[in-house]
C-alpha cells in the first residue's frame, strides 16, 4: 500500500511540475521578446532598455504558444494568467526576470565597451563628446552597484 502511495505522489508531482513548466514557459518566451536585440547594442550610444511587460500584448502571444499546445489540457489560460498576474508571486517573477534582464544588457554594453577601440573612436571627437563618454561609464558602473544591491534585497 505505501509503495502504491509513493508512486501516486511521484506521479501528481511529476504531473505538477510539468504544468507549471507548461505555464511558465510562454511568460519567458514573452519576457525575451522585451529584450532589444544584441546587435543594437553599441559603446557609442546608450544601452537600450528592456521594453515594459504588457499584461494585453502577452495575452495575444496565448493562442500560438500558450500551454495548451504543450500539456494537452483545455481549460481558461487567459483566465487563470490573468489570476496570476494579480498575486505577489508574479510581481516577484516579474522584478526579478526585469533586474536579471537588465543586469544582462549592461553586460552586453559593456562588453561591447571593451571590445571597442575607444582611442581610434576619440580621435576625431570633441571633449564635450569624450567626457560625455566617460561619465555614462561612471553611471554605469554606478547604476550596476545598485541594481546589484536591489537584487540583493528582492531575494
Amino acid at each position: 500500500v505505501c509503495l502504491s502511495v509513493c508512486l501516486q505522489d511521484a506521479q501528481v508531482r511529476r504531473m505538477l511540475s510539468e504544468v507549471t513548466q507548461s505555464f511558465m514557459i510562454p511568460l519567458e518566451r514573452y519576457l525575451a521578446t522585451l529584450l532589444p536585440l544584441q546587435r543594437t547594442i553599441t559603446p557609442w550610444r546608450q544601452p537600450p532598455s528592456l521594453k515594459p511587460f504588457s499584461q494585453a500584448d502577452f495575452l495575444k502571444t496565448l493562442e500560438v504558444t500558450g500551454p495548451h499546445l504543450t500539456t494537452g489540457l483545455k481549460g481558461n489560460w487567459t483566465g487563470l494568467y490573468k489570476r496570476f498576474f494579480s498575486t505577489p508571486n508574479f510581481q516577484y517573477w516579474l522584478r526579478l526576470r526585469q533586474l536579471e534582464a537588465t543586469n544582462k544588457i549592461r553586460v552586453l554594453y559593456m562588453e561591447a565597451i571593451c571590445k571597442a577601440d575607444v582611442l581610434f573612436w576619440m580621435r576625431d571627437k570633441t571633449e564635450v563628446e569624450v567626457v560625455d563618454f566617460i561619465l555614462r561609464l561612471n553611471d554605469l558602473l554606478v547604476r550596476g552597484q545598485v541594481d546589484r544591491m536591489q537584487l540583493l534585497e528582492v531575494l
